[in-house]
């Protein structure tokens, strides 16, 4: 038997439909409610409850909002000729968004649903898939809006957050950068990065994980600069051309970076794991002899197949079965990922690949940090060889 909290919670569930048709400009009304409709040869006592749960929830009864009964004439042999309900249908939208009591929350989701259809028509759709920003105070559509406006005009402005020229709270940016990318996406994907790897990569701001860490490990060499350790943005180093340095030693974890040892015309760069893209924008990487370093698990090897599909050249250090065999006892439990990933196999060499196979296989990393300092910066010294 229906009661009155089954029909509220049917009318409920038609709440995001019903927004998300308007928003579409489509028009939802009348909107049958479905319901099980109670049988004219039901007991009595069972079909006059039925009848007066339905009759409560309908606009007739209400002062706000409801339905409308479409009443049908039964006649049967128990009962005779009695009226019961049918059809239940909303027919407007004040009569819908009355009985569910959400009036002032479903004008404001249309208010900022027409504000941002009114500032980017293209955006009707993305409006009607994404609710839980219209449900948000008018603020917050009203910062949406001038972001994503500086956004399309001044696409990639590389600069952090908060010293972005946009009257609004540098906390929004930071806080928000989901709702500000998936908005420019619908109506300008062309504004985005589409090698980032987070929000604000995607959006062209700096962070301090977008910077590139850098050491030069030759104090000797003529154009060295004053400083030794320094991080800058991809965008700064392009122009860099580190004409008297031949080598470059990427290295994947901060500890191992830090303490590389001095190594004649050579820079190091601190990889950031899957953070690749960066290194793609340095184009002066390609003239240069390119190593990795990294931990030796499955991971470590993908990393060492991303760079390289991005540069035609690079050699590993220390990423080896021998290493391997000789710190065997120092390895840790992996991630937990099973296997290589495909696209990674044909970058790497039949005994990397293996190797790679292998560590998944067993859930095995040994770690960079793993290998005593003096014996890593002796295999570098000897792995890199002579300039």
């Amino acid at each position: 038997m229906i009661t009155a909290e089954q029909l509220r919670a049917k009318a409920a569930n038609q709440y995001r439909p019903v927004i998300k048709s308007l928003i579409r400009r489509e028009n939802p009304f009348p909107l049958p409610v479905r319901y099980a409709r109670p049988r004219p040869t039901a007991p009595m006592a069972e079909l006059r409850e039925a009848i007066d749960a339905i009759r409560s929830q309908s606009r007739e009864a209400l002062t706000r909002g409801g339905y409308t009964i479409e009443w049908r004439t039964v006649d049967t042999r128990r009962y005779g000729i009695n009226d019961i309900p049918g059809d239940l249908s909303f027919a407007s939208a004040d009569d819908f968004f009355g009985y569910l009591g959400c009036e002032e929350k479903a004008r404001q989701v249309l208010e900022n649903a027409a504000r941002l259809t009114e500032a980017h028509p293209e955006a009707r759709e993305w409006a009607a898939g994404n609710l839980r920003f219209l449900e948000k105070p008018p603020e917050f559509r009203d910062y949406l809006l001038k972001a994503v406006a500086y956004f399309r005009e001044n696409p990639f402005p590389n600069v952090f957050a908060r010293e972005l020229p946009v009257a609004i709270p540098t906390k929004f940016i930071e806080e928000n950068g989901g709702a500000i990318e998936s908005l420019l996406r619908a109506v300008a994907p062309n504004c985005l990065r589409t090698d980032g790897t987070s929000v604000e990569e995607r959006l062209g701001l700096k962070t301090a994980a977008s910077l590139i860490e850098i050491r030069l490990l030759d104090r000797e060499t003529p154009a060295a600069l004053p400083f030794s350790h320094f991080t800058a943005a991809p965008e700064e180093l392009a122009a860099t051309i580190f004409a008297d340095f031949d080598r470059v030693v990427i290295v994947e974890n901060r500890t191992p970076f830090l303490t590389l040892p001095p190594l004649p015309q050579t820079i190091a760069l601190l990889g950031q794991g899957y953070a690749l893209h960066r290194l793609a924008r340095l184009p002066w990487l390609r003239k240069k002899r390119l190593f990795y370093w990294g931990d030796l698990d499955v991971e470590g090897f993908e990393i060492l197949a991303g760079l390289r599909s991005l540069f035609s050249s690079v050699d590993s250090l220390l990423m080896t079965p021998e290493t391997l065999r000789q710190f065997n006892g120092h390895t840790i439990p992996g991630s937990g990922k099973t296997s290589l990933a495909t696209h990674a196999r044909p970058h790497l060499t039949e005994t990397e690949g293996t190797l790679a196979e292998s560590l998944a296989t067993e859930n095995r990393r040994l770690e960079q940090e793993k290998i005593p300092h003096p014996i890593a910066c002796a295999a570098l010294r000897e792995a890199m060889g002579p300039c």
